[in-house]
């Protein structure tokens, strides 16, 4: 599997779960998630996280780097599913297994 696929397959998972739950769900697992944190380099991400804003100066490790261009590389190259097919297939994968189809 390459990684565009691994990325695919990410983008179908969290549209899902994005799709079931609302701002506030989210918002309060994510504060349960951060209570339970127990790694203190994590914890620092996530203040710069916050006390940067909107600003993106997290640092990220060289394969995240790596992982980054070779996607950017391969939406220059075409090799990618545009948004709009994605919902679809997925809106078709879920009416053929009588599942809730996403917003």
């Amino acid at each position: 599997m390459k990684i565009r696929d691994y990325f695919y397959i990410w983008i179908v998972i969290f549209s899902i779960s994005n799709y079931q739950m609302n701002i506030e769900t989210r918002k309060q697992n994510l504060i349960q998630w951060i209570s339970d944190i127990n790694d203190d380099s994590l914890v620092k991400r996530l203040e710069t996280i916050r006390s940067n804003g909107d600003e993106w100066a997290i640092e990220i490790s060289d394969e995240e780097k790596k992982i980054l261009q070779l996607t950017e590389m391969d939406i220059e190259e075409g090799n990618f599913i545009p948004h709009a097919q994605v919902m679809e297939e997925l809106a078709g994968y879920l009416v053929k297994r009588g599942l809730k189809q996403p917003c």
